[in-house]
């Protein structure tokens, strides 16, 4: 009796087994999707991100050639432009929230 109890209890467990595992199956699946799409979400926000910082690199620099075009001062004749680090400095100047220091 108690070897057919164990036989009840191994079959049942087996079915059981089999019962679920196409559940774990489908929740591991549906993990995976869950992390490919925070990973395309986060990859296309760092795009984004980096796109945003290029184009305001190039609107920094417009904006240099722009103040620099205007201005008529001696200290921004061609052969200091063509260095560049006056062009850090007077970009540095330039940005929002930096104080202009004559």
């Amino acid at each position: 009796m108690k070897a057919a109890g164990k036989v009840v209890l191994s079959v049942l467990g087996w079915l059981v087994f089999l019962a679920l595992s196409p559940l774990l199956a489908f929740l591991f699946v549906l993990a995976c999707g869950v992390v490919a799409a925070w990973y395309c979400i986060v990859t296309c926000q760092v795009e984004r991100a980096i796109e945003r910082a290029h184009k305001a690199s190039e609107q920094s620099l417009a904006e240099i050639d722009r103040y620099l075009a205007e201005t008529k001062q001696g200290k921004y004749d061609q052969q200091i432009l063509s260095d560049p680090a006056t062009l850090r400095r007077v970009r540095s100047r330039l940005a929002p929230g930096s104080k202009v220091v004559n």
